[in-house]
């Protein structure tokens, strides 16, 4: 799939299984000057199956966090070359508190061409923070 290539070799007791659907060329090259390459393509079309439900488990399938309180330092006005400071307040809607840790991104387009002036990743630690209880914010 994808334009790749099996092999570029000797074919002998090479078996390759595609698992992407699609359309697919076979092309046999054979240079060797032999009239014997025996061949073999097995194609198999699996029904569509009836989707499952899958239960992940554990305490952050009912984490919801949301960024709450967003607001900019300063407000209004920002001229280039001139510090910019982001605040806002992280809140769990979900039912259950967060487990381990994990990240925040903030990305800072430029409005008129979407161009990406700045991206962080925040990363939220429980060992120092605690966990982010359900409805609570910080």
């Amino acid at each position: 799939p994808y334009g790749q290539v099996i092999s570029d070799s000797a074919l002998r007791d090479l078996e390759h299984l595609a698992l992407i659907g699609g359309r697919y060329r076979v092309v046999l090259d054979q240079t060797d000057g032999r009239d014997d390459l025996a061949c073999r393509l097995g194609v198999f079309v699996n029904a569509p199956a009836i989707p499952q439900n899958l239960d992940l488990g554990g305490a952050a399938a009912g984490v919801d966090l949301r960024p709450d309180g967003l607001r900019l330092e300063p407000a209004d006005g920002l001229q280039s070359g001139q510090p910019l400071t982001v605040h806002w307040t992280s809140h769990n809607q979900g039912q259950q508190p967060t487990h381990g840790d994990f990240s925040e991104r903030l990305i800072i387009r430029r409005v008129g061409s979407g161009e990406i002036v700045l991206q962080a990743e925040l990363p939220w630690r429980e060992a120092e923070l605690g966990p982010l209880a359900a409805g609570s914010s910080r």
